[in-house]
């Protein structure tokens, strides 16, 4: 059974590898959020820049009816420009704040996306490190015994476990980056007259556009919106998907971050015994 030592890589530390593609999952997620808040931000001072500017030019042409009577005699070149250039001043200020957010949300893209390719380099290094192929090649070759059948197909089958754990981690968390990011986006289409009024009256907090979305730290499952006001740092609950316990605990002391030191020093134990127990058979 010596032969088998090739199956244990002294450089490999499942535990390791989960933390770090959990650490880049967390800064991908983290990533998609700012790229959905900077869409948000800049489509609500767009919206801000419209209204007050329509109803304070109007309010100077009304002002400019009343002073001269509805006859625009004596106007000075100043009210005049303010008249011709106010709508040209308007579209200048919504255009310069989408350059402005473009700008940002573009950068914030190619940061994740950045994260995304480092992400699955270290899915391959995974599958390199535990050596899949060449272990059932080698397996084919000299493998007769039933016992060694069995102790191989059972190495195989605990890292192609831990494998399909990290891809599930990888493919939740791209699902609920994407869930999270289409909320802006939902919603029927507004009129202007929409605008105005949530402009002058200000929005709807109940919006799903105005909510935070919960996404559990653990599994990274979506679990509906934060009531409004509130962000989910704020809120505490437990995922239904895996019973994690998101949220702030009495101390301030985020629950996921302790909960997540638990689960990770479990999963080394674990896994230290396992080692244990196959260089003793």
């Amino acid at each position: 059974m010596a032969w088998l030592s090739f199956l244990k890589s002294k450089d490999f530390d499942p535990a390791q590898f989960e933390r770090e593609l959990a650490e880049l999952a967390r800064r991908i997620t983290a990533k998609e959020r700012n790229v959905s808040k900077y869409t948000y931000q800049a489509k609500q001072l767009r919206r801000i820049v419209l209204v007050y500017g329509v109803l304070i030019y109007f309010a100077h042409i009304t002002l400019l009816a009343l002073t001269t009577h509805m006859t625009y005699t004596n106007v000075s070149p100043i009210q005049w420009a303010g008249v011709a250039g106010g709508p040209i001043l308007i579209v200048l200020f919504m255009k310069a704040i989408a350059s402005f957010y473009n700008m940002r949300i573009e950068r914030t893209q190619t940061s994740a996306q950045q994260l995304k390719e480092e992400h699955s380099e270290k899915i391959e290094e995974l599958k390199e490190k535990t050596k899949f192929s060449s272990t059932q090649a080698l397996l084919n070759r000299f493998a007769d015994g039933g016992d060694l059948n069995a102790k191989v197909d059972e190495e195989l089958a605990e890292k192609q476990r831990q494998l399909d754990e990290i891809k599930k981690m990888s493919l939740e968390q791209e699902r609920a980056a994407k869930e999270f990011s289409a909320y802006p986006q939902q919603g029927y289409k507004r009129s202007w007259i929409d605008t105005i009024v949530d402009g002058v009256v200000g929005s709807d907090e109940l919006s799903p556009n105005n909510r935070f979305a919960l996404i559990c730290q653990h599994c990274l499952a979506h679990n509906g919106l934060a009531p409004p006001g509130q962000t989910p740092d704020a809120i505490k609950y437990r995922c239904p998907s895996c019973g994690f316990l998101n949220g702030v605990s009495v101390d301030g002391t985020p629950t996921s971050a302790t909960l997540s030191s638990d689960v990770t020093d479990t999963k080394t134990t674990k896994t230290t015994t396992d080692d244990e127990e196959l260089t003793t058979n």
